[in-house]
């Protein structure tokens, strides 16, 4: 057992980490520990085809246990070679679901088809941690290699013991099968989950580090075009204001739309950033508003608005009435409300191809940008950075020779 335990270790750590790691130097080492800490569910997949392994005695000798790390390796890094941003948290749950399924029902396997398995779910789980290293930008790609390879040690040692116990094998898979439920990606402003590290948090958010059009951006050097008017058929429809934590956010009834382009699209809420996301030739304002709208496929549009100091805002004076002082409050907001007074009269705008300004930050936003400001009180601005907590504006991306139209 001992042998077969230290063979297991000594065979499991450079084939995982020959498989995602390449030459980075200590930082990334300590990269990989920090987001194993954030994110161990990333890793689960491992854990549970080990104890598979073990319960149908896979794991019995040098020869066997070689293929079934060489066949898990050989999926997981296939998987990270065709690795693409797409739902690589599914890739978690399929993983642990056919693996607690396969545990729980204590049926004995042929190795051959166990090692079809590790193929299988090695190739699911290898897209999730090529996705993790695609979104680290190069900067820590040992994250997946050296938190695999931890894992995969653990994993098949374990294997090793519980080989001969399949009740502690499928208590094992269903406490493990039920932690991803319980991780959490919290992403913010400062520190650890600011900006600079979103892409990290969660695979999910790897557009945030890889993306080619991001928000926000510093508006200059526009290209005149024929740009149509917006319609603006917004009905008084604001519903409850929230505090989720990042922003004021006021959702809206449905009913009201934006019409660009011939296409419709309807206002789903509108929240704020102090001081403003995005610049106009370089300008910053005090505050910014982001009207959101989608469409009847999903797609988006943001009407944003700036806000400089004068005279109090209408609307905001009735929304900050009502705003919630803790992170995660909501209350409900008089009749009456109309989004319209919140905007400036001239409706002339600028355009351009953006993205979301926050997490998993989603391209292919249209974000028109009204050329007027409105006018905010200092107070109103006080309010709302003193109940937010922070400045919870994004820094200004890279343009990559973007248009802005006006």
């Amino acid at each position: 057992m001992r042998r077969a335990a230290l063979f297991a270790f000594l065979a499991t750590a450079p084939l995982t980490a020959a498989a995602h790691l390449e030459s980075t130097g200590l930082g990334p080492f300590y990269d990989g520990v920090a987001h194993l800490l954030r994110s161990p569910d990333d890793l689960l997949p491992v854990v549970a085809m080990a104890l598979l392994a073990g319960q149908n005695g896979v794991i019995a000798g040098r020869r066997t246990l070689f293929v079934l790390t060489g066949a898990w390796m050989a999926g997981a890094f296939a998987g990270y070679l065709v690795a693409r941003p797409i739902a690589p948290g599914a890739a978690t749950l399929v993983s642990l679901l056919v693996l607690g399924i396969l545990v729980a029902s204590d049926r004995r396997m042929p190795a051959t088809l166990v090692t079809g398995i590790a193929v299988a779910v090695g190739l699911l789980h290898g897209s999730l941690n090529g996705t993790g290293i695609a979104a680290a930008r190069g900067d820590a790609l040992a994250i997946a290699g050296i938190a695999t390879a931890v894992f995969s040690l653990a994993a098949f040692g374990s294997a090793l013991v519980v080989s001969h116990h399949a009740a502690w094998a499928r208590i094992a898979v269903l406490a493990i099968v039920s932690l991803p439920a319980l991780a959490q990606h919290h992403w913010g402003y400062e520190g650890e989950a600011g900006p600079a590290n979103w892409s990290k948090l969660d695979p999910k958010n790897v557009m945030c580090a890889l993306g080619k059009n991001q928000s926000p951006i510093d508006l200059a050097n526009f290209v005149e075009a024929d740009l149509k008017p917006l319609k603006l058929d917004y009905k008084a429809g604001a519903s409850e204001i929230v505090n989720n934590g990042h922003t004021i956010q006021v959702n809206y009834a449905a009913g009201s739309t934006l019409t660009v382009d011939g296409r419709s699209f309807e206002l789903k809420q509108f929240h704020f950033h102090a001081p403003s996301e995005n610049r106009v030739g370089g300008k910053q304002f005090p505050l910014e508003g982001h009207l959101v709208h989608a469409d009847k496929d999903g797609n988006l549009a943001v009407v944003a608005v700036m806000f400089e100091d004068g005279a109090a805002n209408p609307v905001l004076e009735k929304a900050w009435a009502a705003m919630p002082a803790k992170a995660g409050g909501k209350a409900p907001l008089p009749a009456g409300i109309n989004v319209t007074a919140m905007l400036p009269a001239d409706k002339d705008y600028y355009r351009f191809n953006g993205s979301l300004t926050t997490p998993p930050c989603s391209e292919g936003v249209w974000w028109l940008v009204a050329k007027k400001p409105a006018t905010v009180s200092k107070a109103q601005v006080e309010k709302f950075s003193k109940t937010v907590g922070f400045a919870n504006n994004r820094p200004i991306q890279a343009r990559n020779a973007r248009p802005v139209l006006q």
